[in-house]
């Protein structure tokens, strides 16, 4: 219970520390841009060169005989520090950039000195992606939330139901790794319950058409806490319990597709 509650307690306050504090190599508002223009690091064996430019950010990656092996633009640039994130061999490097918009978008490179010196991934998402080496044997999960349901029935953005998602990459192929997180899950599924009015959920599974956005956002929290924690069967039958029965078919359509443009895609490629 309590690793449990650290993960969550955790994720909490990196996000509170994220948005306080600037990373001092972060381009452009780090420390380490107040006075220069270009910034040059050894990560994982990789030359990582970062620019400010007056639209935003510049990287190169190369490798140790100065072959280029990644590049890119955006807002805002970051190299994390080194990781073992791939699981093939070596510590990697791992690229944040993000387009500067108040709620998106983030893409990740992630580089590899196995074999020869290549990125290996580029993942995109609406979400901040945290690299948490929650177990404390320096192997490092990514854990975010899906932002594929970012704009999903065009909720408030404190309302969306973005579902916690945890990837693993094992042998350097990213993996669903949902369902080792039940307990978790459903401890997200007991809070939206309890956010719940039995005579109020009695009210909305009623109506033909949902007009209760609060209740909406609890009933898909629940739905999809189930169904990313790998029990698509139970998924279903609390939708069906809950969501208005006129509009269900339509309902489960949508989560279908918000999850197929997901961060998920990246496992089923």
């Amino acid at each position: 219970m309590a690793k449990r509650c650290f993960i969550l307690v955790f994720l909490s306050l990196l996000s509170i520390a994220c948005a306080a504090q600037t990373p001092e190599d972060r381009c452009p508002n780090g420390s380490a841009f107040q006075g220069a223009t270009t910034i040059h690091r050894e990560i994982s064996d990789f030359k990582v060169t970062i620019s400010k430019r007056n639209d935003g950010c510049v990287f190169e990656v190369r490798g140790a005989r100065g072959q280029l092996v990644a590049s890119g633009s955006d807002r805002s640039v970051e190299a994390l520090p080194e990781m073992y994130v791939l699981r093939i061999g070596s510590n990697d490097l791992v690229i944040e950039t993000s387009s500067g918009g108040p709620h998106c978008c983030w893409t990740y490179y992630i580089a590899t000195q196995a074999g020869t010196p290549h990125l290996a991934a580029r993942i995109e998402n609406a979400e901040r992606i945290d690299f948490l080496d929650y177990r404390g044997i320096e192997l490092n999960d990514l854990i975010t939330r899906d932002g594929g349901f970012i704009d999903f029935e065009q909720m408030p953005y404190n309302l969306v139901p973005m579902p916690t998602t945890y990837i693993r990459f094992v042998r350097g192929r990213p993996t669903d790794i949902g369902s080792l997180f039940k307990l978790q899950y459903d401890e997200e599924i007991a809070r939206a319950r309890s956010r719940i009015k039995p005579d109020a959920l009695q009210y909305f599974h009623s109506r033909n058409i949902y007009d209760d956005v609060q209740m909406a956002s609890n009933v898909l929290t629940i739905v999809l806490a189930y169904l990313y924690s790998g029990r698509e069967e139970q998924a279903w039958k609390e939708l069906a319990a809950m969501w208005p029965p006129a509009d269900m078919p339509r309902i489960k359509s949508e989560i279908l597709k918000a999850r197929e443009k997901g961060i998920l895609r990246y496992t089923r490629q």
